[in-house]
């Protein structure tokens, strides 16, 4: 019967901590959901460039040089044998995320224009179907 009595508030604890690890782990994906398109009517967008192995030094050249600040934030798979950046911006247009790349890659790059999808509007989109 004691044993009873002290597994009780031990179980209260642990859904309490476990509930506080939700709420927590929730907030960055709320923060994330709402910073998708902000007030000043920017948006998303993810810019992918690309170039051969030969050119591989020239366009991390051409990032150093005119965007130094951006070059921690462009993701490399270089190193892996897949010679492409990634990037994620906000930006009111596209061609505005366009132009925040280094001159000699924006022509080729590939501009996405990115969202997020709720519970909600997944099940609208069923309800449309229908």
């Amino acid at each position: 019967m004691e044993r009873k009595r002290h597994l009780a508030p031990f179980a209260v604890l642990v859904v309490t901590l476990i509930t506080a690890a939700a709420m927590m782990l929730a907030l960055p994906a709320a923060a994330d959901r709402a910073s998708s398109s902000s007030s000043s009517g920017n948006m998303r967008y993810l810019l992918i460039t690309s170039h051969t192995p030969e050119k591989c030094l020239a366009d991390l050249d051409a990032v150093l040089a005119s965007k130094p600040d951006m070059l921690d934030r462009i993701e490399w798979g270089c190193k892996g044998g897949d010679h492409t950046g990634y990037l994620i911006v906000d930006a009111p247009t596209e061609q505005a995320a366009r132009q925040m790349l280094p001159a000699p890659m924006q022509a080729g790059a590939r501009v996405v224009k990115l969202s997020r999808f709720s519970a909600d509007d997944i099940r609208s989109f069923h309800q449309m179907e229908k």
